[in-house]
């Protein structure tokens, strides 16, 4: 049967209402969803199956359980729980559950489509919880005043126990902690961290997360914080922090940290923009160890301050414009590489004590400017020290990445260990300049310069030597046939 003119006439001009965008698409207006759906309109919303829910507004009077073995989706939905008391009502990701919350077209730079979630009334803030073994994908949305003033980290923020967690593009503000990890490898990325009441983004118990390319800006206390839990019985959390930028942490307070690590924990920060903490840029304290490579800390009372705290190696980092201290060492060891500070800005207090150590390349040349490959580097201390050791230079004339030490200090005493006596030596020939004594209180390049080319011969490759015997031999083989 073929369809009737007016059927087709409806049709036709329903796609073009559609094509001209005076009729929007339902699925991106009309509110839609499955499974344990619609939600309630007072008491518990209970997802017992998979559940899908799309461009929506819901307001929540009861908790939000997503059981073992269901699911649920949230794509452009407003969801604003309605407690009547702080952390009344909560949402909770149950052990073998899913949540995803997500927006609608996968585009973290369009806003207006994402999923956010915020309480309803203007005084009483709501919890969140993923349990361990649970699933939770968080992307491209909005959490917003969860959690309150305690000492309970369940009720602090969105509170993650899970290692099936991904948090990605996403925007967390004013929640008392902006994002919570217990016990939880989770992937935090992209997210931007907004005046969070005490802290940014809390790792602890046992948490090895990966925390990278986010903005943390204006949070209360600290920016990150990193701890082990206790002394009594600490469970170090060990994650890598990556390609953050952590600013203005303390919001007119003069206690606030852009990172502090606690408790025996030993986290990996790399590559991290600090910038005008009222404290410190990074505090480390009780028993904990940390690499701090690739990281600027500009402003703030203290650059990296510390208190019985382990080995901190800090490798190529810069410490700026601190208003009391760059470094500020309390019964802890710190070994700088690389590292740019103010020298009369160090406060090396107690047991604690400082190496500060640069990077140190040889270059050999003939008098031509010919690199030359096996030549032989020898770098000593002077007198205080015993450093003693011999390198060979590679093809490019180079020996790299010869690791120096500038001096030693402690809370009474600066050992100097340069300046270094350096020298070259290579068969036939003889350097200007060699051997020198060279101070050492940067990264630097030294060259050694021959009065002389290379001999050709001392040139020849072994294969070119094996070449040559071999003609060598044709010849006199074919002299004694003649």
């Amino acid at each position: 049967m073929r369809p009737s003119a007016v059927g087709v006439c409806c049709i036709s001009a329903l796609l073009l209402l559609l094509a001209v965008g005076l009729m929007p698409a339902p699925s991106t207006v009309r509110a839609d969803g499955y499974g344990s759906y619609p939600p309630p309109s007072s008491g518990d919303w209970v997802i017992t199956m998979d559940t899908y829910v799309g461009n929506e507004t819901i307001i929540l009077n009861g908790n939000l359980t997503v059981q073992t073995g269901a699911s649920l989706t949230l794509r452009n939905v407003t969801l604003l729980i309605n407690s009547t008391s702080a952390v009344e009502y909560a949402i909770e990701v149950q052990a073998g559950a899913t949540l995803r919350i997500l927006d609608l077209d996968g585009n973290p730079a369009t806003t207006n489509d994402a999923t956010v979630i915020d309480r309803y009334d203007s005084s009483y803030t709501y919890f969140f919880r993923a349990y361990s073994g649970s699933t939770l994908e968080i992307k491209n949305s909005m959490i917003k005043r969860c959690g309150a003033a305690t000492t309970i980290p369940i009720y602090a923020g969105p509170y993650i126990e899970t290692d099936s967690a991904l948090i990605e593009g996403n925007n967390f503000s004013y929640n008392y902690d902006g994002l919570v990890l217990y016990n939880s490898d989770a992937l935090v990325r992209n997210n931007t961290f907004y005046w969070n009441e005490h802290t940014g983004i809390f790792a602890v118990w046992w948490s090895n997360a990966t925390i990278e390319n986010n903005h943390i800006i204006a949070s209360g206390t600290y920016g990150i914080e990193i701890s082990g839990w206790d002394n009594v019985d600490p469970h170090p959390s060990n994650p890598v922090v990556r390609n953050n930028v952590i600013e203005d942490t303390g919001r007119g307070t003069n206690t606030a940290v852009g990172i502090q690590v606690t408790w025996y924990s030993r986290p990996r920060i790399e590559n991290t923009v600090i910038l005008r903490s009222t404290e410190d840029g990074i505090y480390m304290g009780e028993g904990c160890q940390a690499t701090i490579e690739n990281v600027t800390i500009d402003g703030g009372n203290y650059g990296i301050a510390s208190s019985t705290a382990g080995y901190v190696w800090i490798n190529n980092t810069t410490i700026m414009n601190s208003i009391i201290a760059d470094l500020s060492v309390a019964d802890s060891f710190f070994i700088l590489t690389n590292t740019t500070f103010n020298r009369s800005k160090v406060s090396v207090l107690n047991s604690g004590n400082l190496t500060v150590r640069w990077f140190l390349h040889v270059r050999v040349e003939d008098s031509a400017g010919t690199p030359i490959a096996g030549a032989n580097v020898r770098v000593r201390d002077n007198s205080n020290g015993t450093y003693d050791e011999n390198f060979t230079t590679g093809a490019d004339g180079y020996v790299r990445w010869i690791v120096v030490t500038e001096y030693w200090q402690n809370s009474t005493a600066i050992i100097n260990y340069t300046p270094h006596n350096i020298s070259v030596s290579y068969s036939g020939l003889t350097f200007i300049n060699n051997p020198r004594e060279v101070w050492i209180n940067n990264s630097r390049t030294e060259s050694f310069t021959a009065t002389a080319v290379v001999p050709e011969l001392s040139v020849w490759s072994a294969a070119g030597a094996v070449v040559l015997v071999a003609v060598l031999a044709g010849r006199r083989a074919k002299k004694r046939s003649m």
